[in-house]
């Protein structure tokens, strides 16, 4: 009798992971302030932002410029900015995300999205990159929880969605905030290097550090052979 080899569950973080938009969203934004009067720079948007929901950026905006910052016009204009910049702009898959999900595609590894941003908008962005959002077995947004990352809220609803024990899974992420919420659930963690400084408690809980996707073929080869 033969038996089916039990492979780790993928968890994809989208941005920065899955997508090269942390350099978008941070360009978009830094135009945008500056036209507002409300200049911010790129080490506060990494320290600040990174990872983080409208309320929780609306905080830091609402801390450091007062009555300039009006909640509902500032992202009812950038959502406008952002749009149709995805409508004329196509968004480019991290180096290596093809070549590791046909690996797990062919090695018949079950995969998802775990991601803090709307379901909406992850679909469109995926859409817009050439992928299928049905090619992942499940997509778990902000949408389908209380609290996002670093609250291990959305991966727990990834690990119920497959009915699977943490040590099942790997998590892919590339922010301190994503790293800690995949650790806060349990879940060991691969980091992918992108635009977030990982402090270096955080990236020695990690399981491996990558620059690359293309790595992670690699390690999963040794821990599921």
């Amino acid at each position: 009798m033969s038996f089916m080899k039990s492979n780790k569950i993928i968890l994809f973080d989208l941005d920065g992971v899955v997508l090269n938009t942390e350099f978008i969203y941070l360009k978009l934004m830094l135009k945008y302030n500056e036209n507002l009067d409300m200049p911010i720079t790129k080490e506060y948007y990494i320290k600040n932002l990174l990872g983080k929901t409208k309320r929780e950026i609306s905080y830091f905006f609402s801390q450091d410029f007062g009555e300039k910052f009006n909640y509902d016009e500032y992202w009812s204009r950038l959502e406008i900015i952002r749009n149709k910049y995805l409508l004329n702009n196509k968004i480019d898959v991290k180096k290596g995300f093809l070549n590791l999900k046909s690996f797990l595609e062919q090695n018949n590894y079950k995969f998802g999205i775990v991601t803090s941003n709307s379901k909406k908008l992850t679909n469109e962005l995926l859409i817009n990159a050439g992928l299928n959002p049905c090619d992942f077995k499940v997509i778990v947004s902000r949408d389908d929880v209380v609290a996002t990352k670093p609250n291990p809220d959305l991966y727990i609803k990834a690990m119920n969605h497959f009915k699977e024990k943490s040590e099942r899974f790997i998590a892919i992420e590339d922010s301190n905030v994503g790293i800690q919420a995949a650790l806060n659930a349990g879940i060991e963690v691969v980091n992918i290097e992108d635009i977030d400084i990982i402090e270096l408690k955080m990236k020695s809980k990690c399981l491996a550090s990558f620059k690359t996707l293309d790595d992670v073929i690699v390690l999963l080869k040794e821990i599921d052979d």
